[in-house]
């Protein structure tokens, strides 16, 4: 199911290493990678993706307005993956980074950040993506045959701006932020659920994305 998101709701493109896999978001059947759905509530889905006898369960977040993308390889059948380990022709590459990212070279995801990808040894341009917290960057490494290489990748912070009415004490999970209003306060980037508390209006919870080098903005009215 192909489309923009409807207003109010983000999408999934879900790919896979083999394609064809079968997926399964929060216990429903969807169809075959690669496959992109919409309409889906922003947050967290439970994502399951099975091929061959093999199955994996991810957490995707999904953010409305924006089309978030999962990338899952299943790697290959396990006498091929011996018999590559031990080519000298290639090695491997692992990614650090504090958020997610989507490993791509050209117009192929060959991998994500979650695990060490093979690759032919040689100079490689790669592609890192996170369409969550809008973060996109290249590198080029250089795959060493018989080895991993390790990248590491420096992902900006982001600032966010917190209101609420008439005022609240926000929090992110144990972290209290102090009372709103609140300006330019300093996250990593990535997804966050502020929790904002009033003695007599109660509890309200607001997840948003703090993109890097952004400003993002929250605000509650706790009367409604």
């Amino acid at each position: 199911m192909a489309g923009s998101p409807a207003a109010g709701t983000g999408a999934l493109e879900i790919v896979s290493d083999p394609a064809g896999a079968g997926v399964v978001v929060e216990g429903r059947p969807r169809g075959r990678t690669p496959l992109t759905l919409t309409g889906l509530g922003p947050g967290i889905h439970e994502v399951l993706v099975s091929q061959g006898g093999r199955s994996r369960l991810e957490r995707a977040t999904v953010t409305a307005g924006r089309t978030a993308t999962l990338s899952v390889s299943f790697g290959a059948p396990a006498t091929a993956a011996a018999a590559g380990a031990s080519s000298p022709e290639r090695g491997s590459l692992s990614v650090r980074a504090p958020i997610a990212l989507q490993v791509s070279i050209g117009s192929r995801v060959i991998g994500s950040s979650a695990r060490r990808i093979s690759m032919p040894a040689g100079r490689h341009t790669v592609e890192l993506v996170n369409d969550a917290v809008g973060f996109r960057t290249t590198e080029q490494v250089e795959i060493a045959a018989g080895r991993n290489t390790a990248l590491d990748v420096t992902v900006p912070e982001g600032r966010v701006n917190v209101n609420a009415t008439p005022w609240a004490t926000v929090w992110i999970g144990d972290r209290r932020l102090g009372d709103t209003p609140l300006a330019n306060i300093a996250l990593p980037a990535g997804e966050y659920e502020f929790i904002f508390r009033h003695p007599e209006l109660g509890e309200r919870r607001h997840v948003a994305v703090v993109g890097p080098g952004r400003t993002a903005r929250v605000a509650v009215d706790l009367r409604q």
